[in-house]
């Protein structure tokens, strides 16, 4: 990893409306989103989903947001990923969920297994499981980003369980990947099967058998009450 170049600027603005307004005329984006940050200009976008209250409940709000569009700008500015390269959006977009954890965020204190989960991604993937939208999306994913545009709530859930499964159970391979992803030179082409090459390298071709050893991973997967 690399010292950043540049300063890492944040933009908050005060409320929603203003957030939309800003990002029509900044960029094209999904009108869901709650935070932006654009590769284009090294800057993080995003508002006070408070609306202004100070506590520490409505300050909730703010932080998973706060910390993954964070994790993205740090990640291509310290050469994690290639800032001006092709994007792999399951990989970018799975290490900032991660991240959104106070496990993975603040592991000195949260150390146990529990506190690395993200739990709504959880959710929402146990719910993909159980009405079969999850098979086959391991492949559509590493092939290309598509499936964020066609699926975006699936592909987000995915995403975080791949990073999440291959962090828990593969943390070797899932480093040699981040750190093939991190060397592709800036504005070059990356076809969908350099992609599938490239992920074979580090997890193994086998896609179908990663796929069922996740889901059975997630099965398995539990959650002390207790934990927060």
């Amino acid at each position: 990893m690399e010292q950043p170049e540049f300063p890492l600027v944040a933009v908050v603005l005060r409320t929603r409306n203003e957030f939309d307004r800003f990002l029509t005329s900044y960029h094209q984006y999904d009108s869901e989103i709650l935070g932006y940050y654009s590769p284009r200009s090294n800057r993080v976008i995003t508002y006070d989903q408070s609306g202004g209250r100070s506590s520490d409940k409505d300050w909730f709000f703010n932080t998973d947001t706060i910390i993954h569009e964070a994790t993205h700008q740090t990640a291509f500015n310290t050469g994690v990923h290639s800032r001006f390269g092709p994007v792999v959006r399951w990989a970018s977009e799975g290490l900032a969920m991660l991240f959104e954890a106070q496990g993975v965020n603040n592991s000195m204190y949260y150390s146990a297994q529990s506190d690395r989960i993200n739990r709504d991604r959880l959710t929402q993937l146990r719910a993909y499981y159980e009405q079969g939208k999850v098979k086959g999306k391991m492949a559509s994913l590493v092939m290309s980003n598509e499936l964020f545009r066609s699926e975006p709530q699936v592909a987000y859930a995915i995403s975080w369980g791949m990073s999440f499964f291959f962090s828990e159970k593969m943390p070797s391979y899932y480093h040699r990947f981040l750190q093939m992803d991190g060397r592709r030179k800036d504005f070059s082409e990356y076809s969908p099967e350099h992609r599938a090459a490239d992920f074979a390298d580090a997890f193994g071709g086998d896609m179908s058998g990663l796929e069922a050893q996740m889901e059975r991973f997630f099965a398995d997967l539990r959650i002390p009450s207790s934990s927060k």
